[in-house]
């Protein structure tokens, strides 16, 4: 069930999205899983890698002085670039399995390579960090540009679907999923997250992990938690869909959807508690109902950042806050104040009543 397993002794700080990946590593049984997670590692590898590079050109801009050297920095990285990146899952895998990475192999400089950049995880200390040569360092907590969705499991494309979007029966939807959300976060310790298996592949969303706080018990124990959404067994429960996503569809479709993009609510792997809403719960979106857009209710698929603000941006929506307030955005509310709102931790908080009508 994954994160249906709340962890009741405290709050603890939230490993990285690469430390999450080698611990599913270590827990893949089959070769399949292990390529599934080596296929995410390797993604994260990319990231960091390019937010870098990102941080490095950033920096040409501000430092005149350094132009020329980090000019040839940046172009030898680039080169290294794959061979890097395989280098460093390599070790990884090596470790993951309980074997030891070659003494010579970390204590070599590669050129343009992790340790000359002084890269990795933060919280990672296997990797070729050098203290003494300090870098531009990676943003903290910037979204990402592509989803953070599993690579093996594309989610199906966003399909239009007409909705009973009447003001008073959808902010009582939306108000129902909050308080549920709100009723697991104090039970589990952390808001609801997609069911995943051992190794962190997400398999049901959210909006079935929260069905017994919405008086659901026994719909919640017809699926079978340990297989995908569209498994042979679970896919026959879409047509149950409870009428708070939005039941006049009979397709089994929803308009109920959350940030599962980093920095969101439902960041994937992350379990955001409130104590990891620093800009405010009353100022952090939860949920939105989308007026023509729709994907399967049980689907593991949400919402990245640029998605959100694109499908909400000129639009009256409303939307469910991590405090339980339910309210309709202003149409005219600004697209930087839109991804703001969408960003649990980014610092630059907006008071998402004065922007509503």
């Amino acid at each position: 069930m994954g994160d249906m397993m709340g962890d009741m002794m405290g709050a603890h700080p939230e490993p990285s999205p690469l430390e999450r990946q080698i611990e599913y590593l270590k827990k893949a049984r089959t070769d399949e899983q292990k390529e599934t997670v080596k296929k995410r590692i390797r993604n994260e590898l990319v990231q960091q890698y390019d937010a870098y590079l990102a941080a490095s050109s950033d920096e040409l801009k501000n430092l005149e002085t350094r132009l020329a050297k980090l000019r040839s920095k940046l172009i030898v990285r680039k080169e290294a670039k794959e061979k890097m990146i395989d280098l460093e899952l390599q070790r990884i895998v090596i470790e993951a399995e309980g074997l030891s990475w070659p003494k010579k192999m970390k204590q070599r400089n590669y050129a343009g390579g992790f340790g000359d950049m002084g890269m990795g995880n933060q919280a990672y200390s296997g990797g070729y960090a050098q203290q003494n040569n300090p870098q531009p360092e990676l943003p903290q907590s910037s979204p990402r540009i592509e989803p953070l969705e599993a690579a093996e499991r594309k989610p199906t494309p966003f399909q239009p679907a007409q909705f009973n979007y009447d003001k008073s029966k959808t902010e009582n939807c939306l108000k129902q999923i909050g308080l549920a959300s709100i009723t697991y976060e104090t039970v589990w310790k952390h808001f609801p997250n997609d069911i995943e298996d051992e190794i962190g592949t997400p398999l049901l969303s959210w909006r079935v992990a929260i069905l017994p706080f919405v008086g659901e018990r026994d719909l919640f124990e017809k699926f079978h938690l340990d297989e995908p959404w569209d498994s042979q067994h679970n896919k026959k429960l879409l047509s149950e869909m409870p009428s708070i996503y939005g039941a006049s569809n009979p397709e089994g479709r929803t308009n109920r959807f959350g940030i599962a993009d980093r920095g969101g609510i439902f960041e994937p792997g992350v379990k955001v508690s409130f104590a990891s809403i620093s800009d405010g719960s009353s100022n952090t979106i939860l949920c939105v109902a989308l007026k023509d857009q729709s994907r399967f209710w049980t689907e593991p698929s949400d919402l990245t950042i640029d998605q959100f603000v694109d499908f909400v941006s000129g639009e009256s929506l409303i939307v469910s806050f991590c405090d339980g307030s339910v309210f309709e955005l202003a149409d005219d509310i600004s697209r930087a104040d839109l991804r703001r709102l969408a960003i649990r931790n980014d610092g630059e908080v907006v008071n998402a009543h004065t922007n509503s009508k």
